[in-house]
């Protein structure tokens, strides 16, 4: 029976585990899971008896933990059903934006409170544009999406558009992109 450990072989092993949550928190860090990247280099904080590389570790964990704390902001727009009946989409627009708000609360760290969703009959011309300036500003400061799920379509110059709840009906206009892009003022964002 061993009666005593070979305190290279502990001091081996210790290193290679090490070596091995650095590597994973890296890979969690590219792939932008911060929090599980967090918490993978205060574990390997924790075993790191040098001084150089806990310093290194520390550094690493507050530019992580400040992005763990970031605030990012998100306008889901999801549009099965239209005023105007002849615009009919397949029905799964609002399913889909409603998964991709699931996948960022879960996955990417953005709160509930930081989302606004515009469903189906919310989804007017007015309140997109609204909603839009609204991110618009908020990515001054903070990181944004924007998503639409619905249906795009072309003016007659061929130019891109997307269809609001109440769009070509009652006078009201598609949305065009190009206004939207307008509205962002092509300063540098988040």
């Amino acid at each position: 029976p061993m009666r005593e450990i070979d305190l290279s072989f502990v001091e081996h092993a210790k290193q290679n585990v090490e070596e091995k949550l650095v590597n994973l928190g890296v890979a969690q860090f590219n792939n932008q899971l911060y929090a599980e990247a967090l918490q993978t280099f205060q574990k390997c904080s924790k075993m790191s008896t040098s001084v150089t590389a806990n310093d290194l570790l520390s550094n690493i964990i507050a530019a992580t933990d400040s992005l763990t704390k970031s605030k990012r902001c998100a306008l889901l727009v999801g549009i099965d059903t239209y005023l105007n009946a002849n615009r009919l989409v397949n029905g799964t627009s609002v399913d889909d934006t409603l998964a991709l708000q699931n996948i960022l609360t879960k996955k990417c760290g953005f709160q509930s409170e930081d989302i606004r969703i515009l469903l189906n009959e919310e989804a007017t011309h007015k309140n997109i544009l609204t909603a839009f300036q609204e991110l618009i500003a908020e990515s001054q400061a903070n990181s944004t999406l924007f998503y639409f799920a619905g249906r795009g379509s072309n003016d007659k110059q061929d130019n891109p558009t997307i269809l609001a709840f109440d769009s070509r009906s009652q006078g009201i206009q598609d949305i065009h992109l190009a206004e939207l892009a307008s509205l962002t003022t092509y300063k540098e964002i988040n």
